[in-house]
């Protein structure tokens, strides 16, 4: 049994790559544009030093946990 094809030829129901480029979570809206849709839109590294990454870093323990 094959795949049904949704809009456009897709073998989708709906487009799987607008949810993720319209993310509120701003590193899965980095990723889906850079990798998706093939954009430039910065270093990894600012994904290192935005706010939510610096927040999780306080939190981490010397130990790594």
């Amino acid at each position: 049994m094959g795949l049904g094809r949704g809009p456009e030829g897709s073998v989708f129901q709906f487009d799987p790559v607008s949810p993720l480029v319209d993310s509120d979570d701003s590193t899965i809206r980095f990723w889906a544009r850079r990798e998706l849709l093939g954009e430039r839109v910065g270093t990894v590294r600012d994904l290192w030093v935005s706010s939510p990454a610096q927040s999780l870093f306080r939190k981490q323990r010397p130990d790594g946990w």
